[in-house]
């Protein structure tokens, strides 16, 4: 499930992106579009398909996996603001390349992928500590940055999609800080619900986008009536005028 919204979202952000090339779609669909890749292995990595085949063990596969689709996507999420209050900064000389972007996410996708089929990790809860997988708060601290720089855009009020994505943002962050830093084992309750919380997150992104994509045609549709409506207008002064300019030079002859 996580791994179909994800794609799903990542497109719909690229969509978006190439329609009007605002960098903030383009690294948010590039950031999906790799998760989707990243939770679609970790589902792979860690099912008894493949257990004798990688040199990790499952408790020890299982939640690393989680936390590099986790760490990829909080990562860009960071970047798609850090990247848009650059933009604001420098104006068009500091976009980033599309090239850049992708070949970037790719790298760390593929890194992530060779790392984990073919190196040992080391284990990943630790019962002794009050939260067993520290590891989570890497993807936490940058889901808070993310959410503290969104929020202080001051545009969610007006801006569907910036809303949607903080709710996303919020979501994503109690599921690795609250939820699964505190998760013993897998498959416990803490387990579950931050995965559910996972799937959820993704669909407040995906709520946004729908709702941005509406309201964008929504203003386009407005000002084709309201050009359509000003051209109509200037099109019976024009017939005015000359039925007006007619009279006065028959009066004229007329009058002769």
């Amino acid at each position: 499930a996580a791994t179909g919204l994800a794609f799903f979202v990542g497109a719909m952000a690229l969509v978006r992106y190439y329609s009007d090339k605002q960098l903030t779609y383009l690294l948010v669909g590039t950031g999906f579009i790799g998760t989707a890749f990243l939770d679609g292995y970790h589902g792979a990595v860690t099912s008894i398909f493949l257990a004798d085949y990688l040199p990790s063990s499952l408790p020890s596969l299982a939640p690393w996996s989680w936390v590099a689709s986790r760490f990829f996507l909080s990562l860009c999420l960071y970047l798609s603001w850090l990247a848009w209050k650059r933009e604001q900064r420098l104006g068009q000389e500091g976009c980033f390349s599309e090239t850049l972007i992708y070949a970037m996410a790719g790298i760390l996708t593929i890194t992530r992928f060779l790392f984990f089929a073919f190196f040992p990790l080391p284990r990943a809860y630790y019962p002794e500590i009050f939260f067993h997988r520290p590891e989570e708060f890497v993807p936490a601290a940058l889901f808070s940055i993310a959410l503290y720089g969104y929020a202080n855009k001051n545009v969610w009020r007006t801006d569907s999609f910036d809303s949607w994505l903080i709710l996303s943002l919020i979501t994503g962050l109690f599921s690795q800080a609250l939820f699964m830093s505190r998760s013993g084992s897998l498959f416990d309750a803490m387990f579950d619900i931050a995965h559910v919380l996972k799937v959820v997150s993704y669909g407040f992104v995906l709520v946004g986008l729908m709702t941005n994509t509406y309201s964008t045609f929504r203003q386009a549709i407005d000002v084709a009536s309201e050009l359509e409506g000003s051209i109509r207008q200037l099109e019976e002064e024009v017939t005015e005028r000359k039925k007006a300019d007619r009279e006065r030079i028959l009066s004229l002859f007329e009058a002769e």
